[in-house]
């Protein structure tokens, strides 16, 4: 889609249309089960299903992968997946659910980020100022390419900085991450929690 610039199969839509379904789904959610089954009948193709049809047809695609001559395997997040799958790591619903995950998530979260970074640094016009000047000094010295690379970007120290405060202020997930109390259980602010529990848990 970078490459081309547009749409792939309607996958931009459909994560906009999922977006915006579970936007509201998440104040209504006993409507949820409802109105899927109101689709269903009605026949009518979700948002999601577009996906789930997209992540299938991706995945058709490398299931004989081990068959194939191992120079032209893409070393890529699915080939990924598709490895600890053969190692019996993870099962064929692991494989489906984190790539179908990762294609809406992915663009969100990111999407999110950039645009909490820029909106920070144009409240704080010094930080800015000062991303910018970092940014020249290693131009001019040769240190960065055109467009920058992952390791170029990592050896600027201010960016990083900044990257990692738009994360604390703003963060791209909605919902905090699952954690699970270690071995002989964890006191968090004067209260007790048994080992195992996780904070989803109620």
């Amino acid at each position: 889609m970078m490459r081309t610039g547009g749409d792939i199969q309607g996958i931009l839509d459909a994560i906009h249309q999922n977006l915006a379904y579970s936007s509201r789904m998440c104040l209504f959610d006993e409507l949820h089960a409802w109105l899927g089954l109101l689709n269903h009948t009605l026949g009518r193709r979700s948002a999601f299903e577009n996906i789930n049809d997209y992540v299938k047809a991706c995945l058709a695609q490398r299931q004989d992968s081990s068959l194939q001559d191992k120079a032209t395997i893409r070393s890529d997040f699915i080939q990924k997946l598709i490895e600890l799958r053969a190692e019996g790591k993870i099962d064929d619903a692991d494989v489906f659910n984190t790539i179908n995950v990762n294609i809406a998530a992915g663009s969100d979260t990111t999407g999110l980020t950039l645009s909490a970074a820029i909106y920070y640094l144009c409240r704080h016009p010094s930080s800015a100022k000062k991303l910018r000047e970092e940014i020249d000094d290693a131009t001019s010295k040769g240190r960065i390419s055109d467009p920058i690379t992952f390791a170029e970007a990592h050896h600027l120290p201010y960016l990083q900085a900044v990257i990692k405060e738009t994360f604390r202020v703003h963060p791209g997930v909605g919902m905090p991450l699952p954690r699970v109390v270690p071995p002989g259980g964890a006191e968090i602010a004067g209260t007790y929690f048994p080992e195992g529990v996780s904070q989803n848990c109620h």
